[in-house]
């Protein structure tokens, strides 16, 4: 990719208050590796990550890509017009285990047409595709959940919540990314699957686990709806 590709992407994350490329990912909803390869310039992006990078950052898609223009002129999308989306980071499903170099692979991410949930206005949000039956009272097989970062929400664990649980196996080097709803316990907490499968069981959790992680809390849930033809 172009140095001066690169060093504009800079100049924009910078011009858009983002200090540090770890604010930005958390802003843009994009994996840490992805971003930071564009801006040092050791891997490409297609025009559609730069009409996602220059509407998010308010400049122009023309500066970003060629330079030509001022930053902030035309080319601009209001933020009234923005067009709304969040990354779909992977698939989320109970019960299956997947070697933990798979999990941040690099790429663009699909992208979800929902809003960025405005109670988190500086946290990372994202998307899962629910794969499975492990909560399908809340998110059948098929949906979406969307998702803010559990450590930049703020957010403590309380029941009722619905979040995003990693867990851990041969020494971290195996991880089941499942979704769990918080409930209370004697001493802690469960992580209990809302199913209409009974081989799923509640999980005994005290949030001291190293081998159970929370990584997001749940904020919504989407399905596409199939509209029929004529």
């Amino acid at each position: 990719m172009s140095s001066d590709l690169a060093k504009r992407l800079v100049e924009a994350r910078r011009a858009a208050k983002f200090e540090t490329v770890a604010d930005a990912v958390r802003f843009l909803g994009v994996a840490y590796p992805t971003y930071a390869g564009h801006e040092n310039g050791s891997s490409g992006f297609r025009a559609k990550t730069a009409e996602l990078y220059a509407r998010k950052f308010k400049v122009s898609l023309d500066w970003l890509l060629t330079g030509r223009g001022d930053m902030r002129g035309q080319g601009v999308v209001p933020a009234e017009t923005e067009l709304a989306g969040l990354p779909v980071v992977g698939n989320i499903q109970a019960g299956h285990w997947l070697e933990t170099a798979f999990i941040d692979a690099e790429g663009e991410p699909e992208m979800l047409p929902v809003a960025r949930d405005s109670r988190f206005p500086r946290a990372r949000q994202y998307a899962l595709r629910v794969v499975g039956d492990s909560m399908d009272l809340d998110y059948p097989d098929g949906s979406y959940v969307t998702c803010v970062d559990f450590a930049d929400s703020g957010l403590g664990i309380v029941e009722g919540l619905t979040v995003h649980v990693e867990r851990h196996r041969s020494h971290g080097q195996m991880v089941e990314i499942t979704l769990k709803m918080i409930g209370r316990r004697a001493g802690g907490f469960l992580l209990i699957p809302r199913s209409s499968n009974p081989a799923y069981q509640p999980i005994s959790f005290t949030g001291r686990e190293d081998d159970i992680i929370v990584k997001g809390v749940v904020t919504g849930g989407w399905r596409q709806t199939a509209i029929p033809s004529k």
